[in-house]
């Protein structure tokens, strides 16, 4: 009995590493459906260690060396999507970060959104305009933003030379957006909606978002991300507000009542700054 159990043991080890180095070559070659497909054939195997690949991913942004973007995966925001939402079909999804399972997926998603508007902008670059430029570049560090707070080092804290990296989005650097407001409303409704909720959850984890000057550096860093954040809510109300007024001023009424559903008392401004809308 020991023998035939060492050997299913042993069996099932070959099995286990096999299944491994076809995630690495799936991984590499930016082969989602396939990586899928051998996950849920090692999570029938070992649960933890699937839980581990997949947090691994999303923790580093799947952000690896040497990764060959397809069409079918093209960024590392949207590997890093798929992977979460994988990760979360398992228990403890969450475990190596100090947020629950919703913030994680929220998290996630701002990754995409905001890839989302890069290829976008990427597609005006051809024509070798500074303000495309300035928007790109604005874009790619709300990115990595976005990246910073899912990534964690093997201690379980955020990494470092990653925060050093990272440093914080002005508000008038957040006006290069305005223009693609308004491409793009659509995308930045989804994105606000999902910082809304990721800052209610924060709140709801956290007791509030006040942060004390003697609090510790993990408040003072979530602190600098939420300001960025409302940041960019803020500025695509104002956008919308700004095109309502130029509507009307112009008679252009339907134009004017076509911004109206992106307007949200809640979203970075004072009620009395949507007064000013002469109706």
């Amino acid at each position: 009995m020991q023998q035939q159990q060492h050997h299913r043991d042993a069996t099932m080890g070959k099995e286990t590493e096999t299944l491994c180095r076809l995630v690495a070559n799936h991984l590499h070659l930016a082969q989602f459906e396939p990586l899928r497909g051998v996950l849920l054939a090692l999570r029938t195997r070992n649960r933890d260690l699937t839980r581990h690949i997949l947090q691994s991913i999303v923790a580093r942004s799947a952000q690896f060396p040497n990764i060959a973007w397809s069409s079918s995966c093209s960024s590392p925001a949207l590997l890093t999507c798929l992977s979460t939402l994988e990760l979360l079909q398992l228990d403890d999804a969450s475990s190596v970060w100090n947020f629950d399972s919703e913030s994680l997926r929220l998290r996630a998603e701002f990754l995409v959104l905001v890839q989302h508007l890069i290829d976008f902008v990427s597609e005006k670059e051809e024509n070798d305009d500074d303000e495309v430029k300035l928007c790109t570049r604005v874009l790619d560090r709300v990115l990595e933003l976005g990246f910073k707070r899912l990534r964690v080092d093997e201690d379980d804290e955020v990494e470092n030379e990653i925060e050093i990296s990272v440093s914080l989005i002005e508000e008038i650097e957040l006006t290069s957006l305005r223009k693609l407001v308004l491409h793009c409303a659509d995308v930045f409704e989804a994105l606000s909606e999902n910082i809304e909720k990721q800052i209610r959850r924060c709140d709801l984890e956290d007791n509030g978002l006040e942060v004390d000057v003697k609090g510790g550096d993990d408040d003072l860093k979530e602190d600098v991300d939420v300001k960025v954040l409302f940041g960019i809510q803020k500025m695509a109300q104002v956008v919308h507000l700004n095109a309502i007024r130029e509507s009307l001023e112009g008679g252009d009424v339907e134009g004017a009542i076509s911004h109206i559903h992106f307007l949200h008392f809640d979203y970075g401004l004072y009620q009395s700054e949507y007064r000013y809308v002469p109706f």
